[in-house]
This record gives C-alpha cells, sequence and structure tokens, in this order.
C-alpha cells in the first residue's frame, strides 16, 4: 500500500521504516477494502504515521482514550509551536478519531468503563418527546438537555433522587450557579430548561407536582445585551479636551454637546441644518429643518446655548443656513 501511494523516496521509506509500519499498512488495506478515496489513504497514511510516532505500540498493552487524546494535545502544541497548524481544533479532532479508528481495527482499544451520567435514561426520555411530540430543534433539545443533565448530576452529588427534589434545592442550585460566575441571562436559561424538564417529569410522575410552576428565575431585561455607556465625569472629561477658539473645535464642542444632552444619533446628523434661534435667560430655541421636511424644536441647557450661539456666529461663514 505504501508504494501505491508514496512516490518520492525519502517519503516512502518515512513510512515503511516508522513504528508499526505492518500495521499501519493492514488498517490502510483495509481502507481501501472499504472503498476509501486515494486522497482519504493519503492523509490517513500521514496521520498514522504522527499517531505512531507519538504511541508505544511496541508491547501488548491496550491503549486508552485518554491516552490518545494526550498525544494528540502534544501534537497540536508541537505544531502550534512550529507555526504550522491553522486549525488546532480540527487537527486535534482528526488525530483523535484516526487513532480510535486504527485501534479499534487492531483490538488494542482499552474499553471504556467510565460510569454512566446519573439519571441518563430520564434524559433520553425527555429527549426523545422534545424531538417527537413537540418538534422541537436539535439546538433546542441539546441545550435543555444540557441544562437537566448538569443539575441531575449537582443532585447526585448531593445524594438526593429526584422523586424527593424540592424547591428549596432548586433555588440552591440556580444560587451555586450564580456564585461561580454566571450571570442573569445564563440563570434564567437554565431556569427556564429546569422549569421544562420537570414539567416532564411531573407528567411522568418521576416528582412532586408544582415544582416546574415553582421556578423563579431573574429577571432578564429587554435592552440586557446593549452595552453600557460612559458615566457623566467621563463625558464632562471628553467635552473639556474639545473646548478651544478656531471654528473646527467650536464645532466639535457644540455637536458633542448636544450628542451628550439629546441623544442626537451621529447617522441623522449631517440631515439637520439650523434655521433661527431665539434665546431666554435660561435657554435657546433652535428651528432645525430635517431633510424629510419635518420641523424639530429643541430646548437647550445654558451650556448647550452658549456652545451653539457661539458657533452660530463664528464657528462657520456667514450663509442663510448653518448646516452642522
Amino acid at each position: 500500500m505504501f508504494n501505491t501511494l508514496f512516490y518520492y523516496p525519502h517519503v516512502l521509506a518515512r513510512h515503511c521504516q516508522g513504528p508499526s509500519a505492518q500495521a499501519r499498512e493492514r488498517y490502510l488495506n483495509h481502507c481501501a477494502d472499504q472503498g476509501a478515496a486515494c486522497n482519504t489513504l493519503l492523509r490517513t497514511a500521514r496521520e498514522l504515521l504522527v499517531i505512531a510516532e507519538r504511541l508505544d505500540l511496541r508491547t501488548d498493552q491496550m491503549i486508552s482514550i485518554r491516552q490518545v487524546e494526550a498525544a494528540a494535545e502534544h501534537w497540536v502544541h508541537y505544531q502550534e509551536h512550529r507555526g504550522r497548524l491553522r486549525s488546532p481544533r480540527g487537527s486535534r479532532r482528526f488525530f483523535i478519531q484516526t487513532a480510535l479508528r486504527w485501534l479499534r481495527f487492531l483490538g488494542r482499544l482499552e474499553a471504556n468503563n467510565k460510569m454512566p451520567r446519573p439519571f441518563a435514561a430520564l434524559i433520553e426520555h425527555f429527549a426523545l418527546c422534545m424531538r417527537d411530540q413537540r418538534g422541537l430543534s436539535e439546538v433546542t433539545i441539546r441545550n435543555r438537555c444540557w441544562h437537566a443533565q448538569k443539575f441531575l448530576n449537582w443532585l447526585d452529588e448531593q445524594n438526593r433522587s429526584l422523586a424527593a427534589v424540592s424547591l428549596q434545592e432548586l433555588d440552591g442550585f440556580l444560587s451555586l450557579q450564580a456564585a461561580q460566575g454566571w450571570g442573569r441571562v445564563s440563570i434564567a436559561t437554565s431556569a427556564n430548561a429546569l422549569r421544562s424538564f420537570l414539567r416532564h417529569a411531573e407528567a411522568h410522575s418521576w416528582c412532586a407536582k408544582g415544582l416546574a410552576a415553582g421556578i423563579d428565575g431573574p429577571r432578564v431585561f429587554k435592552q440586557e445585551g446593549l452595552p453600557t455607556g460612559p458615566t457623566w465625569p467621563d463625558v464632562e472629561r471628553l467635552l473639556t479636551s474639545t473646548r478651544g477658539d478656531r471654528p473646527r473645535e467650536i464645532r466639535d464642542h457644540a455637536i458633542l454637546l448636544l450628542f451628550a444632552l439629546y441623544a442626537f444619533r451621529s447617522g441623522r446628523w449631517p440631515l439637520y441644518s439650523l434655521k433661527t434661534s431665539t434665546g431666554t435667560a435660561n435657554s435657546l430655541l433652535w428651528h432645525a429643518q430635517s431633510s424629510g421636511g419635518h420641523r424639530n424644536i429643541l430646548w437647550s441647557l445654558q451650556s448647550a446655548r452658549r456652545s451653539c450661539a457661539i458657533f452660530s456666529r463664528f464657528g462657520r461663514a456667514a450663509q442663510v443656513e448653518r448646516s452642522f
């Protein structure tokens, strides 16, 4: 098989003389018999050589999944250090997948004796009902099952059963997530998932009635994801830094004042032009004409009144209309 895949003598010699050459060649022949394409065989052969160089197959000892994962991490780190890796995640996954398939073929993969997840049958039943009866998406099913499994794992650690769980324990679990750094949105998502799971559990008499209705997650505000604006002292420092006597500085200071005080949008600012103004001791009435034809009347505070008046007189050359 190596003679078929590789033409250059030094490349062929490296594969033929590398560790576990016969075992690698037997697996490649098996893949070819299964209908693998030439490019797939080439890629597999290269990966097998890397795996054989990092896993000790000279003895008859079984290889565990943990050993394969550790070897994959060492390989990815080595490639990253040499600047040869574009996708660490993809390289790690391909290493592990190829190694596990090869070791299974050789009968050298250690059996996975990992303990089953607590309440695994309940989670599977919950997922099946969401998929077949409610028609929910796989993303929603996976998300809700993850949160339900996390709660059940915690419940198992407390040596508690689902049949005896109480609202106090549910509140304690959510409070624990908050103490571990979860935000309000994450906790609310977990509460919603647990509410859905416990409704399902109540319907099948797995737990006491009324638990789902009693879960009270944190309130999530409509604009939760919007960034917080700067504090007013920060705004004052910005406004102070823009003061000056040049026309551009006068203009910028007036614009920033109106931005700060009236929440003008920067995208709409070029569409406004100042028509006329009338002033009193504490305020100034601006009549602004927008490109849409409607008029906007703005009452400005004393600081904005003074800046806009200075701009109107000195910031631009005398015109019929003065535009910002």
